[in-house]
């Protein structure tokens, strides 16, 4: 095995969604990038490989818009035209339309393999990328003029700027000496994809239950639908365990009649729920982006799309380091992307961990607050375009241009 040591501008550790977009933005801003990840990609892009759909925003597509990549996404994508958020079968319900806000989708749904695959196929278009994978690394070790990681197979890798991206369980964020504070909701949420005998119309429900939200969100073809099933963590073990039909009529029971007859479930996959806040997004040359900085409940599906902020953050602050020649693993980029995106994320942090708080309870008065809370924000069109605008994360005229769809 070799023991050489490869130099490069940017090392990336992790070709997950958020790993893969990295790569590919620091290969426009010309730089000389390697990408590390433990799974090989073909793999990553097999139906069975996690299940998981993402509701990527419209803020998102204007990211992957701008790193040229939304067109390979696009065709798998499922529009979504409204949302209606209620409690149980209960009457009070809020209701979003697309049409309130511009008359654009407000998100798409997208199965995570399909990104998967077109961020795959985008860093085979650049000279400037290079993929290792399938590899572990083991260690790094950081000094004043670069980081560098150790590799299983033996190599060496350094460079001027580290992109930890290697998820919430994070080995290396571990080794550079990050603290993060955790919280486990003691939910699991059950994911898996089903067909109904009535179409969609592009509605992405959200029905809160005692037990934990459950979610409806559209799929391609108008007859399919996501499933996001969130349980103490003893019953969701339960559920996964039952019979398909009796697993399909617990299902009904929470979806309602609206979608009539179910059939075609897929796999069922698991997932426990955390809430996770590194201490610094930030340390020496390194920086932690995703859901290795951050981890929230998917009660309003923002997960992904907080890590593509990130990076459209990430990305304009080394744009114009790169403009003006200076280091673009200097202490003082790094520094103003920590304190950037440590605010936005301990906003979204709170407000989903707020909602799952509020309506995951059996408590009467609460239960009569919030309903009467849906009520009237049904009735109050400014809050309501207000929270469409946060949710689909439109730009202000000083974002990063990745977020208005423009080219790096």
């Amino acid at each position: 095995m070799s023991h050489n040591t490869q130099s490069y501008d940017a090392i990336v550790v992790g070709g997950g969604l958020v790993g893969l977009a990295a790569a590919v933005g620091l290969a426009q801003l010309h730089l000389q990038v390697v990408v590390v990840e433990r799974i090989a990609l073909d793999a990553q892009a097999l139906p069975d490989f996690d299940g998981r759909v993402s509701a990527l925003s419209y803020a998102t597509q204007n990211i992957l818009s701008g790193l040229g990549v939304w067109p390979d996404i696009a065709p798998y994508g499922e529009p979504i035209l409204n949302i209606l958020v209620c409690e149980e079968n209960i009457p009070s319900a809020a209701h979003f339309s697309h049409q309130d806000g511009g008359g654009v989708p407000m998100g798409h749904m997208v199965e995570n393999r399909y990104t998967r695959m077109a961020l795959a196929k985008a860093i085979t278009q650049y000279k400037n990328i290079e993929l290792i994978a399938p590899v572990e690394v083991e260690s790094m070790k950081q000094s004043a003029a670069h980081a560098s990681v150790s590799l299983a197979d033996g190599r060496t890798l350094q460079g001027k700027l580290l992109v930890v991206a290697d998820g919430k369980f994070s080995k290396l964020r571990e080794q550079l000496g990050v603290q993060v504070k955790k919280w486990e909701y003691g939910q699991t949420a059950i994911v898996f994809t089903l067909e109904h005998s009535k179409p969609h119309n592009g509605l992405a429900l959200e029905r809160f239950f005692p037990a934990g939200p459950f979610a409806a969100l559209p799929m391609q073809g108008g007859h399919k639908s996501a499933i996001v099933w969130t349980e103490p963590n003893a019953a969701a073990a339960a559920a996964l365990t039952l019979p398909d039909a009796q697993f399909i009529a617990e299902v009904k029971a929470r979806l309602g009649e609206s979608y009539g007859e179910i059939s075609n479930l897929t796999p069922r996959f698991s997932y426990p729920l955390i809430l996770q806040q590194a201490s610094s997004y930030a340390i020496g040359r390194a920086v932690l982006v995703g859901d290795t900085a951050h981890a929230v409940h998917p009660i309003a599906g923002q997960g992904v799309n907080l890590g593509y902020r990130d990076l459209a953050v990430l990305l304009e602050l080394l744009r114009e380091a790169a403009q003006l020649g200076l280091d673009v693993g200097a202490a003082d980029v790094l520094a103003r992307y920590n304190r950037t995106r440590k605010r936005e994320a301990i906003v979204m942090l709170a407000a989903t961990d707020g909602l799952n708080r509020l309506f995951s309870n059996h408590i009467w008065p609460i239960k009569v607050v919030r309903n009467l809370g849906l009520g009237i924000f049904e009735r109050l069109a400014p809050l309501k375009r207000r929270a469409m605008q946060y949710a689909m994360g439109l730009a202000s005229k000083n974002a990063p241009r990745l977020l208005k769809g423009e080219r790096l």
